[in-house]
């Protein structure tokens, strides 16, 4: 069962056909994560599956619904955006962040409720950020920052959170962090989870869905297994690599350099 769902997409910036004749199913209460080159439209997708960017052809489907008749507050309940490198005011605190995340359950001229509160304090204690609740975020470390701002999204209580390249600026140590904590949040909560990532190893080890995309179009979808392969990685990234299994059972692979291009690679590394 999906949740959130492409048909046929079709987006347009400028002159630029950025995704073309997309569509795409995200199973409900898993990790998705989209991977893909630089250009390749991942971020674009993400967009138009929190209706940031609308398509020119094609629809998105919410749980059934036709994403662009749902009402704005409505949508904020159940689907939560975390953008890459979101920034806040300098004297924002953290608890003011994650109650900020409050607002599309509250009535326009009513303050936080207690029940609110008590949802602002879960979402700090969910994401390790409690003990910080009072600092500011401009004084956070980036790993801290980011758990914050996921704390704002938790507290929105959605079905659906999206994350755009959410490791990125990271040291290795603070990644694993951070894809441990929507791991927990998924598992925990239920929450379906749609990322775009970078790191394919990460992926292969933390998604149950992987979604690949080359030039704005589903180049292959399906479990880790079945997506991370030699083939993929020639075809798309231009790498050719050994493909192993990682103690979880799930794929790794380990580079042995770039592969020559051919008629469905590219002649260079994009971006």
């Amino acid at each position: 069962m999906s949740i959130l769902e492409a048909r046929n997409l079709a987006i347009r910036i400028g002159d630029k056909l950025i995704i073309e004749d997309l569509t795409l199913a995200v199973p409900t209460g898993k990790i998705t994560a989209i991977l893909g080159p630089n250009g390749s439209g991942k971020s674009t997708l993400l967009k138009a599956l929190s209706r940031v960017l609308r398509p020119q052809a094609g629809q998105v489907y919410f749980d059934g619904r036709n994403l662009a008749g749902i009402g704005g507050r409505e949508l904020a309940r159940r689907l939560s955006v975390l953008p890459q490198s979101p920034q806040s005011p300098p004297d924002l605190s953290v608890r003011d962040l994650v109650e900020h995340g409050r607002f599309p359950h509250r009535s326009w001229w009513k303050g936080l409720a207690s029940e609110d509160q008590g949802i602002v304090n879960w979402a700090l204690a969910q994401t390790g950020v409690h003990d910080m609740a009072e600092r500011l975020v401009s004084t956070l470390s980036g790993g801290e920052r980011q758990r914050a701002w996921i704390a704002m999204a938790l507290a929105q209580q959605p079905q659906v959170l999206l994350l755009d390249e959410p490791t990125t600026y990271l040291d290795i140590c603070h990644q694993l962090e951070i894809m441990q904590l929507v791991a927990k949040l998924n598992q925990e909560n239920n929450i379906t989870v749609v990322m775009v990532l970078h790191d394919i190893n990460q992926a292969a080890q933390y998604a149950d869905h992987i979604a690949v995309l080359r030039d704005g179009a589903i180049f292959a979808a399906g479990v880790p297994e079945q997506v991370v392969t030699k083939a993929m990685l020639r075809d798309v990234f231009r790498v050719e690599a050994e493909v192993v299994p990682a103690s979880s059972g799930k794929p790794v692979f380990v580079v042995n350099g770039l592969a020559p291009h051919n008629q469905d690679t590219k002649d260079e590394c994009k971006g």
